[in-house]
């Protein structure tokens, strides 16, 4: 009786501290782009627009272990220097499928593309002008719904 507690137990705990652990795994995707809308913020400031002919325009070389980030040049994303190259299930060296990154003179969204485990389902996420941030593909609640249904609410 007692084994079939604790197995219950871990049932439910074991999954939980594993999305905590992806869930500080992701928040290199929110710094990094945080990182670019301030960035894309200052280049407006001083040049009235969004828009870039170069990605150094940006100044940005972003630490990305997990994720390749993105920013629109004549509506091409960009990888911006620094992010990951890491080829895996979810490959992060091409631009996100769920959102796309662009750019015009009083708009912008930029885009990132990470694996915070080692399944295919790749984790994305967007910025805008506004610094509205979004979650458009969720690689910890996606993974794990074949398993625990009640994590993909």
């Amino acid at each position: 009786m007692a084994l079939l507690l604790v197995v219950s137990v871990m049932a439910i705990v074991l999954p939980n501290i594993t999305v905590m652990e992806k869930e500080l795994r992701r928040s290199e995707a929110r710094v990094g782009l945080d990182a670019i809308y301030l960035a894309a913020q200052k280049w407006k400031a001083v040049h009235n627009t969004y828009a870039i002919s170069g990605i150094e325009d940006l100044g940005l070389t972003l630490p990305g272990k997990r994720y390749s980030f993105w920013y629109a040049i004549n509506g091409i994303p960009i990888a911006i220097p620094g992010s990951s190259r890491k080829k895996t299930a979810c490959d992060v060296t091409t631009p996100p499928t769920s959102a796309k990154a662009a750019v015009s003179a009083d708009r912008f969204v930029a885009v990132a593309k990470g694996n915070i485990d080692i399944d295919g389902t790749c984790d994305e996420w967007t910025i805008n002008e506004a610094g509205r941030m979004n979650n458009t593909l969720d690689d910890i609640r996606k993974g794990w719904a074949r398993w625990w249904p009640w994590m993909h609410e």
